[in-house]
């Protein structure tokens, strides 16, 4: 620009941070001067003036001349206690032709960035430096927060604006940013948009510190214990009974939490506990198991499948196993009850345990679950005085808000140490009355401290259940048949037993007959008991009363010895009664009470499933009928064949040497082994050692039985022996009909000593199937029948293809 000649100040605008202190460090003024020797004597000459910009770099410019002459310019610096002036300001003065370019340079100041993470575990976090980092990002660089290992000196960095980036941990405070320098600011404009910080703007000189803190959310939980359904009566008993109670503790906010749990039945006084196993549900994958001989409040010992503890295990009693994270385990737990000198009984289920927080990424559900299962025995003639629950006040005394509904079956209680506050249910069940149960929860900080001065307790109660003053009775059917022909008789067992803590008195056995069958009257025997009554209640139930059956190992007044009973032919009516019990000695009865009968199959048997089903009833009072079932219900299955009733016919017979021509066999006379008969369908059949035979599936018709005279002793001569041999003593007509039996014998007459030391060859061979043969005779063929050239070949049979005889005209 043209100015006039003089003297100008040069001035330097420079950035300031927000304390006013320039960004840049000045630099000195330097002006090159081109002088036009020409323009120096006209008139109106010009001069060249400088401006700053906000690079720090002043120039001025004039017009330009063909000829001159360059030199640099001396300025004078000006301090800033000259009047106005700025540090880094200068004057210089300008002549006529002068054309002046004025430059300053500014440098940036030194600055440096030190970024620090702190994390607070006040309340059992256990997130630390070492794993987690804060960052800081601006001027194309990228600082982290320094590890254990890593330097923590400061970084040198350019002056400008950084974005701060922080860290979020579940379980833990929002965290927040404090810098010993420079500007924060939650936003900054960056080409003209607005973004979400935290950003860090620095200025020269500065040695800026920036500390990003977390602090540990205290962990709030909770602990419930209910009981599942009524109690269950153990199998085979009458006063034992199971009864489950569970305690849930659940993780509801902050970071992980430690605690112990202990459990305190105060079961109705009358109550024995026999037996208690304790498992733990989880999915920590730290879950600690084990289990221990006890002792219950009867005395007895229990006992559990015990480990040994874990060397080195901060939790008292228990035994560390492994699951897989993520994953639910159901592990028992090793517990060894402790009594208080007051005679309190107390289980100690969890010790510094850990329950993590719920963390849909490791797959934490955050709760544990723990199950008690009891078994108790409540003693014939107790008081029932404390069986029901009865309701009272909340045991916890600490200030609260009242949470659930207490209603007798449970209770739920609630923890938050931020504000050492508890809240538990009102209306809890009262200790000592019926099944009642109280679980108290301590739960500790980072330092293992109580966070509450007053424990967390749940409670829940169930009502005594009552013993059983019927008998449990068992049953078993058993027989020596699984199969009978119709018509046949089947004999059936019963064995009884007394499992209950009473005699059955007056026990009714009821036995449901199959279809078809029939009962055989008089058959009843009875041993270790007296059938009071047989009768058919219908024309398929049978009831036997008994008098009594006794406990194995009761002592009673009387020996017992067996006693039979029977009914009348038509099935009802008063018993026949022969026998009892004797009297006059004492002694044990230990043995099982046996019932055995006969049924017989009849008419529709076959139509039937065969299945014989007998159950017991027992005298209830309560019960409209006055009985009710008192054991279970045992089976047995026969099958029902047809026999001689059924549509098929049999035949047997036996093939001998008749001596003495009565035409029947004596003792002293021989039967010929090996012999083959042939039926008219082809079948053959083949005498035995003693020249027996027989055969089944015969259709109701006239069959034709035939011997096969290659295989009779040389020089055989059969004889006729019915109106059956039609003249042909070879062969037999068999009229046979539905289920009848058959008899069909052949005769050898000659009693020759030739034929009977061939026999006694045979005999003397043992049993065998084979068809025999002898010297002389015909080879047997099994190639197309031959020999009979009048008659077309017939189909060969299964046995062998021999030649026809001659058909009987």
């Amino acid at each position: 620009m043209q100015v006039l000649p003089g003297s100008y100040r040069l001035h330097a605008t420079n950035l300031l941070d927000s304390d006013g202190k320039p960004i840049y460090v000045p630099g000195a003024w330097s002006c090159t001067v081109s002088t036009d020797d020409a323009a120096q004597g006209a008139a109106g000459g010009s001069a060249s003036g400088a401006t700053s910009n906000a690079s720090g770099t002043v120039s001025g410019t004039t017009g330009s001349s063909a000829a001159g002459r360059t030199s640099v310019r001396d300025v004078t610096i000006i301090t800033e206690d000259s009047g106005n002036a700025k540090k880094g300001d200068a004057d210089v003065t300008l002549a006529n032709g002068d054309n002046v370019v004025c430059t300053i340079n500014h440098s940036d100041a030194p600055v440096s960035l030190s970024l620090k993470l702190d994390i607070i575990n006040q309340y059992g976090g256990t997130a630390t430096a070492d794993d987690n980092t804060v960052s800081a990002s601006g001027q194309g660089k990228e600082i982290r927060s320094p590890k254990k290992s890593e330097s923590s000196d400061p970084v040198p960095v350019a002056p400008g604006v950084y974005k701060l980036t922080g860290l979020s941990l579940p379980g833990y405070q929002t965290g927040s940013w404090a810098c010993d320098g420079g500007t924060l600011q939650d936003t900054y404009v960056v080409d003209g948009q607005t973004q979400n910080g935290p950003f860090l703007v620095t200025g020269n000189r500065a040695n800026i510190g920036c500390r990003f803190t977390l602090k540990d959310i205290p962990a709030s939980i909770r602990v419930e214990k209910s009981v599942v359904g009524e109690p269950a009566l153990v199998a085979g008993t009458a006063n034992e009974y199971t009864v489950q109670h569970i305690v849930t503790v659940t993780h509801q906010s902050g970071v992980d939490a430690t605690y112990d749990l202990t459990d305190t039945p105060a079961f109705d006084p009358d109550v024995q506990v026999v037996s208690t196993q304790v498992t733990l549900e989880s999915d920590d994958g730290d879950d600690d198991a084990g289990s221990a001989s006890r002792t219950g409040r009867d005395g007895q010992s229990l006992r559990t499948n015990a480990t040994p503890s874990a060397a080195n295990d901060n939790r008292t009693g228990q035994t560390p196993s492994r699951t897989s994270r993520g994953q639910n385990s159901l592990q028992p737990l090793n517990i060894t009850p402790i009594t208080l000198t007051n005679g309190t009984v107390q289980w100690p289920l969890a010790s510094r345990r850990v329950l993590k927080m719920q963390d849909t990424t490791t797959g934490h559900s955050g709760r544990h679950v723990y199950r008690m299962t009891s078994r108790i025995r409540v003693p014939f003639g107790s008081s029932t005085h404390n069986n029901r629950c009865t309701t009272g006040g909340a045991t916890n005394t600490a200030t609260g808000t009242a949470v659930g509904t207490g209603t007798g079956t449970g209770s739920v209680a609630t923890t938050s140490a931020a504000t050492g506050s508890i809240a538990s249910s009102t209306g809890s069940a009262t200790g000592g009355n019926g099944l009642h149960n109280t679980v108290s929860l301590t739960h500790y900080d980072g330092a293992l401290q109580p966070i509450n001065s007053t424990p967390l307790t749940s409670q829940a109660c169930v009502d005594t259940p009552e013993p059983i003053e019927s008998t449990t009775l068992v049953i078993e059917k058993s027989s020596g048949l699984r199969s009978v022909e119709l018509g046949e008789q089947v004999a059936y067992r019963l064995r009884i037993r007394n499992t209950g803590n009473t005699p059955a008195i007056k026990p009714v056995v009821v036995d449901l007959l199959p279809r078809g069958f029939r009962f055989e009257p008089g058959s009843v025997r009875v041993q270790n008991a007296t059938a009071t009554n047989v009768e058919m209640a219908s024309s398929r139930e049978l009831r036997i009363t008994l008098d009594r059956i006794d406990m194995p190992g009761s002592t009673t007044g009387n020996a017992t010895a067996s006693s039979t009973a029977g009914n009348t032919a038509a099935g009802t009516g008063n018993p026949d009664t022969t026998g009892s019990r004797l009297t006059g000695s004492t002694g044990t009865s230990s043995r099982d009470v046996l019932i055995t009968y006969r049924l017989r199959a009849g008419v529709g048997s076959q139509e039937g499933d065969g299945i014989n089903r007998a159950h017991i009833q027992c005298v209830a009072p309560r019960s409209p009928s006055g009985l009710a079932d008192c054991s279970n219900e045992s089976r047995w299955k026969v099958q029902v064949t047809g026999g001689i009733f059924s549509e098929e016919a049999c035949l047997a017979g036996q093939i001998f040497v008749d001596c003495n021509g009565n035409s029947i066999k004596d003792r002293e006379e021989l039967g010929i082994p090996g012999v083959r008969l042939y039926l008219e369908n082809g079948t053959w059949l083949v005498s035995d050692e003693q020249g027996k035979y027989s055969h089944c599936g015969l259709r109701p018709r006239t069959h034709v039985l035939k011997v096969d005279s290659r295989t009779l002793p040389r020089r055989s001569r059969l004889v006729t022996s019915s109106p059956q041999n039609v003249g042909d003593a070879n062969s037999l007509f068999i009229d046979a009909r539905k289920g009848m039996l058959h008899r069909a014998d052949f005769i050898e007459g000659s009693c020759s000593n030739t034929v009977i030391e061939q026999v006694k060859a045979r005999q003397a061979q043992g049993p065998s199937t084979s068809v025999q043969t002898e010297k002389g005779q015909p080879a047997l063929k099994f190639d197309s029948k031959q020999g009979i050239p009048a008659r077309p070949r017939q189909q060969g049979t299964d046995g062998a293809s021999q030649p026809l005889s001659k058909t009987r005209h």
